[in-house]
This record gives C-alpha cells, structure tokens and sequence, in this order.
C-alpha cells in the first residue's frame, strides 16, 4: 500500500468527514446526561438502554434497507455505463468491418458516439448548454446521426439489409441505455421513507445518551460516538448514492467513462 493511498484512508471522503463531525457534535451532546448523574439531579429519569435494544434494531434494519436499495441505484447505473462503453467499441468495429468506410466518416462516426457519451453525462447532470432550449435532447440528435449515416450506407449500397440489422442491434442500444439512466435520474427515492428514518435516527441519537450513562458511566460518550458515526455515516453515503450521475466524489467517475470511449472506440 502506497503512502497516496495510506493518507487517502486517513483523510477519508466528504461521508465520512460529515460523519465524524456528526458523531463528536453528539459525544459533546453525550457530557450533558454525564453531568446529570454526577449532579444532584442524578435519580431524575434513570432508564436502562436495554428497552432500546428493539429500536435499535429496526433502525438498523431500516438503514440497511436504504443503503441496499441506494446501492443498487448506482450499480445499475455503473452497469448501463459500462454497457454504453461496449455498444460504443463494437458499433465501431462492425461499422468498420462491414461497411469499410473512408477514414473521414470512421472519424465522424466516432465523433457522433463520443459525443453521444459526453452529451448524455451532461443531461443527466442537468447542464444546460449556451442556446439550448428546454425540448432539447442531444443524446436523441446523436443517436439519430448514427442512423442517418448507417441508412445512408445502405441506400448507396455499400451494406445490405441483413448488416444494417447487425449494426442496429448496437445503434439501438444507445438510446436504451439513455432511458434507464434517466429512469435513474428523474426517479427520486420516496421523500417520506427518508424522512421518517432520518428523524427516528435522529431522535433515537438523542434520547440513547441519556440511558447508556445509567450502566455505562463516562464511557457512553464513545459509545455514543461510534453509534451517531455509522448511523448518519450510513444516511450521508446512501443520500449520495441514490443519485450516481453527479460530481460527489463517491459518485460515478462519468468523466473518465467518457474517455474511455474516446481513446478505445476508434
């Protein structure tokens, strides 16, 4: 393991750096029911943690309920990704191959799935490019080129019908990967589940202290912190997951995608 990678681990990602801050704003939190117990205010509301035990466990549940379903939001979209990099590198070869192109319109092909990929990243990131309007959709105008130019071999009789087929059981695929990522995108996770597990994590991080002091002392304060870390560090890396498209850094590296396609395609 290279030092790059060692301080990489140390200085951890935006999730985790939130969750540390979270975790230490509630051990802070956690000095108040210290006091109370060494206070003349000790026999107020002593409570054992133990009749926590069963909410613990549903929000737990809960919490690996949402992560899964995160993650799986950006897997399938690391898979439609990846499966875009495929369609790409063989339409290029078997338009290649059969058609034997001039190196001119192997270089303009090129262009319109390179630009396919780049212009995809940007809708789904939501960039509005100068003099575009609303109705817009550029992956569409690139997908439609690909064709027009797959047709246009056909009409000049440079490919049959039968190869025009094998070339579109590529072409197609393009705008089928475009749906389900903007499936992806424009399919929020439902509010109300976030809602609800967020602020029972929250409640739950606030009521926990005050019992875990009763058996555990001064040491509930790190208890306190590992709890709050991995329950809200849980919350932040499924918030970021469930939209893989954008910039976080635990989002997908669509950038570098994009230049996979570019310098393996051709």
């Amino acid at each position: 393991m290279d030092i790059k990678t060692v301080w990489h681990f140390i200085r951890g990602t935006s999730v985790t750096r939130d969750a540390t801050l979270t975790a230490c704003a509630f051990a802070c939190y956690g000095l108040l029911p210290v006091w109370k117990e060494n206070s003349s205010f000790h026999q107020i509301a002593d409570h054992s943690s133990v009749v926590y035990a069963g909410i613990e466990f549903l929000l737990g549940l809960l919490l690996v309920l949402r992560s899964n379903a995160a993650y799986e939001r950006w897997w399938e979209a690391r898979t439609l990704w990846g499966k875009l990099v495929n369609i790409s590198r063989n339409l290029m070869i078997k338009a290649n191959v059969y058609a034997q192109p001039e190196v001119s319109e192997l270089e303009q092909l090129h262009g319109y799935v390179v630009s396919f990929a780049s212009q995809l990243k940007s809708k789904l990131r939501g960039s509005q490019i100068a003099g575009q309007d609303q109705y817009t959709h550029l992956p569409r105008d690139r997908s439609t080129e690909i064709y027009s130019m797959l047709v246009r071999w056909r009409d000049e009789g440079r490919i049959s019908d039968d190869v025009l087929r094998i070339l579109d059981s590529e072409a197609r695929e393009f705008m089928e990967v475009c749906g389900a990522c903007e499936r992806i995108a424009t399919t929020p996770f439902p509010p109300s589940y976030k809602i609800l597990l967020t602020q029972g994590v929250l409640l739950f991080m606030l009521i926990l202290p005050w019992s875990l002091t009763t058996d555990l002392g001064v040491w509930q304060i790190p208890v306190t912190f590992l709890h709050s870390y991995f329950y809200f560090g849980l919350l932040y890396l499924a918030h970021t997951q469930e939209s893989p498209f954008g910039e976080h850094e635990d989002d997908l590296d669509l950038e570098g995608i994009c230049d996979v396609i570019h310098t393996t395609s051709y």
